[in-house]
């Protein structure tokens, strides 16, 4: 399993990213989120701010698309993805955090296709 801390974002796979959530694992097992880590179920029109907290500090992963379980420590509970309309989804990403933040931060984004529906993109 490649840890998506450590690893090459462009190498993470599916599989990686489940075995990272541990949606299956006990409670205690299952990553909390912290000052380097965030579940966030949609992706939040502020995603900007969120970035530039994570790098004005240690670094971190925002993981879109996650359901997490505010009562249980905020670990994950889920992975529905999240459906986009846009074409690009790294574009509109990268759009949306380089037009609120300055300076620019250091950033890399990765699109893990989770599930199909109809022809809208689910990631």
């Amino acid at each position: 399993m490649l840890n998506p801390y450590s690893g090459d974002l462009g190498s993470l796979t599916r599989a990686d990213l489940e075995g990272f959530l541990a949606l299956t694992a006990p409670d205690e097992q299952r990553p909390t989120e912290g000052t380097t880590l965030d579940f966030k179920l949609k992706l939040p029109d502020d995603v900007g701010v969120l970035v530039a907290a994570m790098a004005n500090t240690y670094g971190g992963l925002i993981i879109v698309g996650v359901e997490s379980d505010k009562h249980r420590r905020n670990i994950p509970t889920g992975l529905p993805g999240q459906v986009f309309t846009v074409s690009d989804i790294k574009a509109h990403v990268t759009n949306k955090i380089l037009s609120t933040v300055r300076p620019r931060p250091v950033f890399d984004i990765c699109v893990i296709p989770v599930r199909s529906v109809d022809r809208a993109r689910p990631w």
